[in-house]
C-alpha cells in the first residue's frame, strides 16, 4: 500500500494522464482517493488529493472521499493571521472512519465501480462521484 500527496489536475486532464489513471483502473491498483481542503499545506493554495494505491485489492472498487469539510483554522505562524487550515484529530479519524467502512455516504463518500470510472473517461475527480 502507498499514499501519494497530488494536485487534482491529474485526475481529471487528458492525455498522458489519462492513458495513466486508465492503466491504474484497468489493473485496480486504486484503492481510494480523498479530496482534502484547500490551505492545509504551507505554500499551496488549491486543494490536494491523497491517492491510495494497493496491489492486492479483493475488489474492483474505487473508494473517493470528499473530506473538504474537515478541518479547523489555525494560527500562521508566520503572519499571526488565522487565515490556515489544519486537521484535528477528530477530523482525522472521520476521514479514517470513512475509509474503513468504504460505504456511500451523501456528500462525503461513494464506492465506484472500476468498469463505470472507464465509462466516464477514466476522471478519478472525488467532486465527480460523491455528491
Amino acid at each position: 500500500t502507498a499514499a501519494v500527496v497530488c494536485f487534482p489536475g491529474i485526475f481529471y486532464r487528458s492525455g498522458a494522464e489519462q492513458k495513466i489513471r486508465k492503466y491504474f483502473v484497468e489493473n485496480n491498483f486504486i484503492d481510494c482517493i480523498i479530496s482534502l481542503p484547500a490551505g492545509l499545506f504551507f505554500g499551496a493554495s488549491i486543494a490536494v488529493y491523497i491517492l491510495i494505491l494497493k496491489k492486492s485489492k479483493t475488489d474492483n472498487n474505487i473508494l473517493f472521499i470528499d473530506a473538504n469539510s474537515e478541518w479547523i483554522p489555525t494560527q500562521d505562524r508566520m503572519t499571526n493571521s488565522k487565515k490556515t487550515k489544519d486537521l484535528s484529530a477528530t477530523n482525522i479519524q472521520n476521514i479514517l472512519d470513512l475509509y474503513a467502512n468504504r460505504q456511500d455516504v451523501e456528500f462525503r463518500s461513494r464506492v465506484v465501480a472500476n468498469n463505470y470510472i472507464g465509462e466516464q473517461g477514466y476522471n478519478l475527480s472525488v467532486s465527480t462521484y460523491v455528491e
